[in-house]
């Protein structure tokens, strides 16, 4: 959605529900020398993501649908977060930016939360270690037509 509530004033609102089925390798039942692949689980990506002249918000969650497996403990049928190999169960940010401040730079900041997520199994398919969650900040001073030249500074940690 897309909408211009007031001059100069732009919002947009978007929201998604992506999903993606994995193929996995199982002995045939009936010639266990040979493999079978089947559909073991599904990938759920759902968000929304929020925009305005100055500001912006998303939020991210990937979850998995599916038949049991080591280390986890969904059914069949229910979505868990959090299992995912190297997707985190929810990502978030969020950030603002100014208008022209004093005639001369804008100046922008944003949050970003990536929550923990588990890593690939290892080689005997046993859960391996979870990496840790993150959280960082990040701001931008910008400077344009600074003598003919725009100039940008910023950190992020």
């Amino acid at each position: 959605m897309w909408a211009k509530p007031a001059a100069g004033v732009s919002t947009r609102v978007s929201g998604w529900y992506w999903t993606r089925a994995h193929r996995g390798a199982a002995p045939d039942p009936v010639d266990p020398a040979l493999l079978q692949f089947q559909n073991v689980t599904r990938y759920v990506s759902a968000g929304v993501e929020a925009e305005a002249r100055t500001g912006r918000a998303a939020l991210v969650r990937v979850r998995r649908r599916g038949v049991r497996a080591r280390g986890d403990e969904d059914e069949a049928g229910s979505l868990v977060g959090g299992v995912v190999p190297n997707a985190p169960a929810i990502t978030a940010s969020g950030g603002v930016s100014t208008p022209l401040l004093f005639g001369y730079a804008h100046l922008s900041s944003e949050l970003t939360v990536i929550g923990e997520r588990p890593t690939r199994a290892d080689e005997n398919g046993d859960p391996s270690v979870r990496s840790p969650a993150w959280f960082g900040w990040n701001w931008t001073l910008y400077v344009p037509n600074l003598r003919g030249f725009d100039l940008t500074a910023g950190s992020a940690t």
